[in-house]
């Protein structure tokens, strides 16, 4: 049994090493999504059913935090990752503030 799982960020480079450290330590475990953006991380969620989403919060068009807030509103039954490599807090408070990480 597979799990889906999304991976979604601007650089290339993060979700395909995320994949494969993913996919060398759960070795058939997880099917892939890629996705370079918020929208198309939405897209792919639309698609198939989705067990964890790991996502950078900082994207173009709709960042990681709007599609964490449109998962939680539509109360979709997966978890997620948010990851970043700024050193902006706020962005942290505002995931707190907002109680979106357990809203489910």
């Amino acid at each position: 049994m597979a799990y889906h799982l999304i991976l979604a960020d601007d650089d290339p480079s993060i979700t395909e090493g995320l994949r494969h450290v993913i996919e060398n330590a759960y070795p058939d475990v997880f099917a892939f999504g890629i996705a370079s953006n918020g929208d198309q991380l939405m897209r792919l969620l639309c698609a198939v059913p989705v067990s964890l989403i790991i996502t950078d919060i900082k994207m173009p068009g709709t960042d990681g935090l709007q599609c964490l807030t449109m998962i939680r509103e539509q109360q979709l039954p997966c978890e997620v990752v948010l990851l970043s490599g700024y050193d902006d807090y706020s962005l942290i408070r505002n995931v707190l503030a907002y109680h979106l990480w357990n809203m489910m």
